[in-house]
Order: C-alpha cells, then structure tokens, then sequence
C-alpha cells in the first residue's frame, strides 16, 4: 500500500461480513462490515480472510491530491486478498 494510503473494504452483500486482517504489524485483527457498507481500516500489508465475498481497494487522500486502485487476489479460489506496502 502506498505510504499515507488506507485501505477500503467494501460489502455490497445482504448480511455483514467479518474480515480478518492479517499483517505484518501486530497479531490479526478482525474488522465488521455492515451489509452495504464500506469501513476504512488502517494498516500495512495485510492477508485479509473474510465470512462474505467482499472487494478491497487502496484510497489515497492528500491536500488536493487524490487517487485510488483495486485490491485484487491471487487466486480466486484461494479466497484471499494479500495487500502489500511500498
């Protein structure tokens, strides 16, 4: 993840989903996600293992500056998403 950038994990299913995120700072941590919601959770890399498909994706916010990019898995059926520092 780009330095000052926080990751977005959004849940556009009917139930909440619980997301475990698994990094380098610190034991894993698990974050709720409200049916159709999105949560920003702040953090470095990261595995993140989830109860609910969920999308995941890197904001950036500074000054006038702001940008974005998709979090996307290494294998589907894996059903993990690795989230990397820079």
């Amino acid at each position: 993840m780009v330095a000052g950038g926080s990751l977005v994990i959004a849940n556009i299913g009917d139930t909440e989903a619980k997301v475990e995120l698994a990094g380098d700072k610190g034991k894993p941590r698990t974050v709720t996600v409200p049916a159709g919601a999105a949560v920003v959770a702040d953090g470095g890399s990261a595995v993140l293992t989830s109860s609910a498909p969920v999308s995941a994706g890197v904001r950036y916010v500074s000054g006038g500056d702001i940008a974005s990019y998709p979090v996307q898995t290494g294998d589907a059926r894996e059903g993990e998403l690795i989230v990397y520092t820079r």
